[in-house]
C-alpha cells in the first residue's frame, strides 16, 4: 500500500509539470498552373528548349522541380511535333530519352525540401518523331519519407487520323486523387507502347499541369 501511495504523488507531481510544446510547421497553400507558355519560345532551327531557358537541374518553375523533362516545345509551326494540339498554346513539356539518359526517371517536384504538392489534373499525349502515337506511362507518387502512395496507370490513344491530335485530360480518372495528395514528388516511369512494349523512342508530352503547392516553414 505504501508503495502504491508513493506511485500516486509520482504520477500527480509528472502531470502536474509544464509539457514540452508540441512543434507545428506553419503552412499556406496557393494554387499553381504550370503551361510553360511563358517560358522562351524555341530558337529557329532548334525546336526545343530547356524549361528554365537554360536549364540547371534543381531550379524551379513556379516553386516546381522538373527532373529530367528539361525541354519545352513549340507544336504548331515546326517539324519536331506538328501533330499534338497543346492544350493551351502554345508550348509543351517533352519528358523524353535524352532527359531519362543524364538524370534518371522524369519527375515533378516540390522544389524546397519540406514542401509538398497535390496534383490535381494534367494533360497529356505520346510521339515518336513528329507522330502522334498510342501510348501507356506510369506516374508514382511518393511521399516526403520516400513512401510510394501508388502507382497510377495513364493510356494515350491519338482521337483522330488526320490533323493536329488532341491531347488527353486526367479529369475523370478514378482514384487519381489519392495517389498524387500531398507527395513530395512523382515519378514517370515504364513507357511502353500500346501493346504494353516498353518504347525508348516514345516521348510523353505534357500540359496544363494544376498543382496545389503547400509551403511549410
Amino acid at each position: 500500500m505504501f508503495m502504491l501511495a508513493v506511485l500516486a504523488v509520482v504520477l500527480r507531481a509528472a502531470t502536474a509539470l509544464p509539457q514540452p510544446e508540441v512543434f507545428r510547421r506553419a503552412c499556406t497553400s496557393k494554387g499553381v498552373v504550370a503551361n510553360f507558355d511563358t517560358l522562351d519560345p524555341p530558337v529557329p532551327g532548334n525546336p526545343l528548349n530547356p524549361i528554365l531557358d537554360t536549364y540547371i537541374p534543381g531550379l524551379s518553375f513556379k516553386a516546381i522541380t522538373y527532373g529530367s523533362i528539361p525541354e519545352v516545345a513549340l507544336p504548331a509551326g515546326n517539324s519536331l511535333v506538328p501533330y499534338l494540339k497543346p492544350n493551351t498554346p502554345s508550348n509543351v513539356a517533352n519528358a523524353g530519352i535524352v532527359g531519362k539518359l543524364s538524370q534518371g526517371n522524369p519527375r515533378i517536384s516540390a522544389s524546397n525540401a519540406g514542401d509538398s504538392f497535390t496534383l490535381k489534373d494534367f494533360t497529356y499525349g505520346c510521339r515518336i518523331a513528329n507522330l502522334p502515337v498510342p501510348c501507356n506511362f506510369f506516374l508514382i507518387g511518393y511521399t516526403l519519407l520516400g513512401t510510394q502512395k501508388g502507382a497510377f496507370k495513364f493510356s494515350y490513344e491519338p482521337p483522330g487520323t488526320a490533323g493536329p491530335q488532341a491531347m488527353k485530360s486526367t479529369k475523370g480518372n478514378d482514384n487519381f486523387d489519392e495517389y498524387f495528395t500531398d507527395v513530395a514528388y512523382i515519378q514517370l516511369t515504364d513507357v511502353t507502347d500500346k501493346d504494353s512494349v516498353t518504347s525508348s523512342t516514345t516521348v510523353v508530352v505534357l500540359d496544363t499541369l494544376e498543382l496545389t503547392l503547400n509551403m511549410c516553414t
